[in-house]
């Protein structure tokens, strides 16, 4: 009976372990899910997104009146599929180019080409021109709850086409004169050629005003677009206009990884008119054309594209001829305290370790790397710890603000009066270490500061009293009190407890009588007692803590009452003695 019992209870505690080994694996099994759909919810998979992968596109230069076609490869870029996609082109005044696909679904990564039949009027314009692509389709994502959303989406896609022709004129060379810089006005000066033929009714249209868009900057910031395209088709136009010249080239190189800030007639401004006229200019003639272009103060370093026209009629026919420079605005940085705090929130003499929260701030169009920020500890400031204090705050983008804690005492001797809290920072701008100093000012206030005299002496009785002089050596304080503190372990009795003095000046002098009286059995020695010394200051109690002497006498301190009962004691014996005798 006894091994059945035994072999049912080893069944038992066998079939517990497994119940509680399948409960956790259910249990991990279920957080493993929640954890995948938690990720997913927060971002881990992107939605739909079609694009036009215009690195991997073939897109033909064309002369005027030929025809070609175009490749375009449309890539899902997202991690879902995008379903029941449609692809619409539309002619325009100088491209022919009609065309529709019906192309389905494109699963993620997955891409399509489209062949475009293009054709080129015998009027295009030389230079750049643009066909729109129009997208439709279904796109998916992810929800913060781990399910599948879809919607309808339409977007387009700049097309860029290049007719060829033969311009008349080539850019000779171009200058600039002064740095341009945020906030300032510089001339431009342009040099161009007729290689052939003759040109009528010629002239110059400097910076259309319309497309002045940044290629490549230090810090971009995106400004609001008044062209009449859209603002992501003007970064696509940017992109596919090719990468902005430096100073004395133009622009040739495709590119369609850019990612430029939009900034339509805000950044390089013409001042006054930006057109010039020049009449009939035959083959071999220069012409040059002079603006002054001011830039605008919240330009971001780097290189903008400017655009030049040059109009003209050839042989009945008017014709343009396009030209795109670059024009490198050196932005500047500039690095500001922006808000100082404190803990405590006032600065006294004598303040130890105080918190100083100090935020920096950007203010300039150049971000920098790098920035290190280090305290100068002037007087009456010092460094409260035992170690520099020098703090790393990194990258700080234009407009962007930081902040940092550094922990100072003010020394004992700081006057009241106004001082400044200085600070060396070092950081590296457009590829440049640099160096300098920012400050801020701070008021440092004078405490109340006071000094107790007053005469030594021996208690001989059972009360005593003690004469103060309280002079107050630091700023002005009204109503000063000094306030007794009753230590047990002390023997002293304090008959006052506080005692009022008055308004104390700088250098004023004021005095309080202390009454006290010394207990039984005080040994013969000198004690320190704690007293107090309070007043009001521009509606703020400061505290003042001071010791004062007190000797005590062992032999005559206070009352004796023992030593009564011990005299009483030996009178009586004597006179129980004399009695014995008689």
């Amino acid at each position: 009976m006894e091994k059945q019992h035994d072999q049912k209870g080893n069944s038992k505690n066998t079939t517990n372990t497994m119940l509680k080994d399948i409960t956790l694996i259910c249990g991990l099994l279920i957080c493993a899910a929640l954890l995948s759909v938690n990720a997913y919810a927060l971002g881990g998979i992107s939605p739909t997104s079609l694009v036009v992968n215009y690195q991997l596109s073939q897109i033909p230069e064309l002369d005027q009146g030929e025809t070609g076609n175009a490749v375009i490869v449309i890539q899902n870029a997202g991690d879902f599929e995008a379903t029941n996609v449609e692809v619409v082109i539309h002619d325009t005044k100088y491209l022919s180019a009609n065309s529709y696909w019906k192309l389905g679904n494109i699963n993620p990564g997955r891409s399509v080409s489209i062949v475009v039949p293009l054709k080129v009027s015998k009027d295009a314009k030389i230079g750049t021109n643009f066909l729109t692509l129009f997208m439709d389709y279904k796109s998916y994502s992810m929800s913060e709850y781990g399910t599948k959303n879809v919607e309808n989406v339409k977007n387009d896609w700049l097309l860029s086409v290049k007719v060829k022709g033969t311009p008349l004129f080539s850019l000779k060379n171009f200058s600039t004169d002064g740095n341009p810089e945020p906030g300032k006005k510089f001339g431009l000066n342009v040099h161009f050629e007729n290689n052939k033929g003759e040109a009528k009714n010629t002239y110059i249209m400097v910076g259309n005003n319309k497309v002045n868009q940044q290629t490549t900057s230090v810090s971009a910031q995106s400004q609001s677009a008044s062209s009449t395209v859209s603002s992501s088709q003007q970064a696509q136009m940017l992109a596919l206009q090719g990468q902005s010249a430096t100073p004395g080239q133009m622009s040739a190189s495709p590119s369609a990884t850019q990612t430029p800030s939009a900034s339509a007639n805000s950044v390089l401004s013409v001042i006054g008119t930006n057109k010039k006229f020049f009449g009939d200019i035959k083959q071999g003639q220069e012409i040059s054309a002079k603006v002054e272009i001011y830039v605008a103060e919240n330009a971001a370093s780097g290189v903008y594209n400017f655009p030049i026209k040059i109009r003209y009629d050839d042989r009945g026919i008017t014709k343009t001829d396009e030209f795109t420079i670059g024009i490198f605005v050196s932005g500047q940085e500039n690095i500001i305290i922006s808000d100082i705090t404190s803990e405590p929130t006032k600065f006294y003499a004598k303040d130890k370790d105080v918190k100083l929260n100090l935020k920096v701030q950007n203010t300039g169009s150049k971000e920098v790397d790098y920035l290190k920020i280090s305290p100068v500890f002037d007087f009456p400031f010092k460094n409260s710890k035992s170690y520099s204090q020098m703090k790393n705050l990194g990258k700080l983008n234009a407009g962007d603000e930081k902040s940092s804690d550094f922990y100072f005492d003010i020394d004992d001797l700081a006057k009241e009066g106004t001082y400044e809290v200085k600070f060396l920072i070092n950081y590296k701008a457009d590829g440049i270490v640099k160096e300098e100093n920012i400050s801020a000012t701070v008021e440092v206030q004078e405490k109340p500061n006071f000094e107790i005299s007053y005469d030594s002496k021996t208690v001989t009785g059972e009360k005593d009293t003690m004469k103060l002089k309280v002079k107050n050596v630091g700023a002005d304080c009204d109503d000063v009190k000094i306030y007794t503190i009753k230590k047990t372990d002390l023997p002293l009795d304090w008959t006052t407890t506080s005692q009022y003095i008055g308004n104390l000046k700088n250098n004023e002098e004021g005095e309080a009588i202390l009454e006290f009286s010394v207990k039984s059995g005080a040994k013969e020695q000198t004690y320190l007692s704690p007293v107090e010394i309070r007043c009001v200051k521009n509606n703020e109690v400061f505290v003042q803590s001071e010791k004062i002497k007190i000797e005590v006498d062992g032999g005559k301190s206070g009352t004796n009452i023992s030593n009564y009962y011990i005299y009483l004691v030996i009178l009586a014996i004597i006179l129980i003695i004399i009695a014995i005798v008689k």
